[in-house]
């Protein structure tokens, strides 16, 4: 063994990695790095495969340089950086003991090689152990800035967090929940959690990238990512899900934790239970995505599906794009039927949940098939809810909520004529006779029906049901408007409590 080599180890006020390359030297090591090795190794084989060459690695308070080293196989360069010298120099000797020219080290501050760095100098950047002394330093915001470049630069950045309960000095500026240092970056995962020699505590190694989802060991690259699932959403889901697109897949991640954990966990299940039920059904006029992969765990559920290609016919209203109302309505309640037939509904059926491609329209949101035949939101019946999408068809880009959706009823009468023969034929049949079987029976009526040649004779029933929809409508808004009040109260309270800690 090179004796300069054990002299500099010697030196060190704490030896905290494994030796590289000095099985044999007898050092007691603060930490046992192989765990994480091996955890993130296999991340490595994978985006080399996906870029098609060896990757560029920058490894962030590299201490003394046991994963640049041990990752310098699949890498063409290789850059480490740490605050104290002594770790430096000792990298250095171990570097030129191996010749291994493609590796580098240097002595720097973390924050000013994070400022310096320009986009896709790295494609995979390691942050161990090291971004909470930064927190401490130059607190919680400025920090979690610096996460978000790296991930926006590099194709991957792979963190081990420490954590508030720890119960260290630096734990006063580091967050509640440790995934909230990486919420604005795309796509993040746990992929464990480790031991350390400061705590019982074990911190968790986290991914993160914008880039590429790691899931069940294998390694997607997102084509686009969503915090909302169409461009009416508001938030609804207050950023608790996150929708994921690869060339070939459908990622779709709920948080369990925070306020909506309890209805993000009842809706996983029940698309899961909808996709599994759906799978062993043969649908003519409804394409139903495989089902690749689901998991839950106390912190987030996955659901990996085939990706339905397509356009969400709500972008395409918006743009003004021509479309065939009446074929869209044909292709649906052939759909809508064919799930009748199967004692299933869809209770979503809105036009941000119909994909367009080639003529062929589909309806998506499979969380929202189910026996019950309702509707999620006003006007809580499936066959209102149907008869009020033929009308935001021909409104277009007019659409509007308010508070759920565009009222069903006048002005917004079916400008298509053989729509409006179809919705005549609809308001002339007593609503306790509705389904799809006769919608389908209906609308073939209104295709050899004559503009000119239709009545609205509406049975009482029915006007009994059109004037209690609408006082549902009336009182939700009031109830609504409210609630929007008592919203903004409550963010303006934490607003000016958020001014208040700020300047203790």
């Amino acid at each position: 063994m090179n004796s300069s080599i054990q002299d500099l180890v010697h030196a060190l006020p704490e030896c905290y990695q494994p030796i590289y390359g000095h099985p044999e030297m007898v050092v007691s090591s603060s930490r046992n790095c192989n765990d994480r090795l091996s955890k993130i190794e296999n991340i490595f084989v994978l985006l080399k495969e996906q870029l098609g060459r060896p990757l560029r690695l920058l490894d962030l308070g590299c201490a003394q340089g046991f994963f640049s080293f041990n990752l310098a196989k699949h890498c063409s360069k290789v850059t480490g950086i740490d605050f104290l010298d002594k770790n430096i120099e000792l990298c250095n000797a171990l570097r030129d003991e191996q010749e291994l020219e493609h590796v580098t080290f240097r002595e720097d501050k973390i924050q000013n090689v994070v400022d310096a760095l320009e986009h896709d100098e790295y494609d995979i950047i390691l942050g161990f152990s090291v971004f909470h002394h930064i927190c401490d330093a130059d607190g919680y915001y400025p920090t979690k800035e610096k996460i978000n470049k790296l991930a926006n630069i590099a194709q991957i950045v792979l963190l081990e967090l420490a954590v508030k309960e720890e119960g260290l000095y630096w734990g006063r500026n580091l967050p509640d929940q440790p995934l909230d240092i990486v919420d604005d970056i795309g796509y993040f995962e746990i992929l464990g959690e480790y031991p350390t020699h400061l705590s019982d505590v074990n911190r968790p190694l986290l991914f993160a990238s914008s880039k590429f989802w790691y899931l069940n060991n294998e390694l997607e690259a997102i084509i686009s990512w969503m915090k909302q699932s169409h461009e009416f959403a508001s938030d609804v889901h207050q950023g608790s899900r996150r929708y994921y697109f690869s060339e070939t897949k459908f990622l779709k991640r709920y948080s369990l934790k925070g306020a909506l954990s309890e209805l993000n966990a009842k809706d996983y299940k029940s698309e899961i239970s909808s996709l599994q039920k759906l799978s062993t059904l043969r649908m003519s006029y409804l394409t139903i995505p495989e089902l690749l992969h689901d998991e839950m765990d106390a912190d987030r559920a996955i659901v990996l599906t085939s990706k339905i290609i397509g356009t969400r016919l709500s972008a395409s209203l918006a743009k003004n794009e021509a479309i065939d109302e009446f074929n869209v309505v044909k292709q649906l309640v052939m759909a809508l039927a064919e799930l009748e037939s199967h004692q299933l509904y869809h209770n979503d059926v809105r036009i941000w949940n119909i994909l367009q491609h080639d003529g062929k329209f589909n309806l998506i949101d499979f969380g929202a098939i189910s026996s019950k035949k309702t509707d999620v939101l006003w006007p809580y019946n499936n066959f209102l809810g149907f008869i009020i999408l033929i009308n935001e068809l021909n409104i277009g880009n007019n659409y509007q909520l308010v508070p759920s959706r565009t009222p069903m009823f006048s002005p917004f009468w079916a400008k298509t004529p053989k729509l409006a023969s179809f919705l005549s034929l609809i308001w002339s049949t007593g609503h306790n006779e509705w389904s799809y079987k006769l919608f389908v029976e209906l609308l073939k009526r209104s295709e050899t029906q004559d503009a000119g040649e239709f009545n609205v004779n509406i049975p009482a029933e029915n006007v009994a049901l059109w004037m209690f929809t609408t006082e549902t409508l009336i009182n939700e808004s009031r109830t609504r408007e409210l609630s929007d009040v008592l919203e903004k109260q409550n963010e303006i309270m934490n607003m000016i409590n958020r001014i208040s800690e700020s300047t203790k």
